[in-house]
């Protein structure tokens, strides 16, 4: 229900500031909807750190072996990681510390996964 209002509320926001003068009550509105915007993102910041210590413990914890690896830089690399993520556990680690990057959108979390694993002159080489 809230993401159904913030377009609205943007819309607002733009048109109080595109006009060169606002009265008073659009000033504060304006005050309070970025006072708002800043909770919200604060808000979610401090989520995000909530929900990774919940994750935290050896439950979680990347093998050293692994870990090692990263980022992948050579196709041996590559093998030897697919040979260790045979190993559920592995796997699931793995999974888990790639998770725990997160980010403000898919957009964003898709590109900080993708940029943990291998590098960038490996990675053209499965793009190209």
């Amino acid at each position: 229900m809230l993401r159904k209002s913030k377009p609205v509320a943007e819309e607002a926001v733009q048109e109080a500031r595109q006009r060169a003068t606002c009265s008073a009550v659009e000033r504060q509105l304006m005050l309070m909807i970025e006072a708002m915007r800043d909770d919200v993102a604060q808000n979610r910041k401090i989520l995000h750190q909530l929900l990774k210590g919940a994750r935290e413990g050896p439950e979680y914890a990347l093998p050293a072996a692994v870990k090692s690896l990263l980022p992948i830089a050579s196709m041996e690399d590559v093998e030897n990681i697919e040979l260790s993520l045979q190993d559920t556990a592995v796997e699931t680690a793995m999974i888990a510390y790639l998770h725990e990057t997160g980010g403000g959108s898919t957009k964003e979390i898709v590109r900080r996964i993708m940029r943990i694993p291998m590098t960038t002159e490996l990675a053209t080489q499965f793009t190209c």
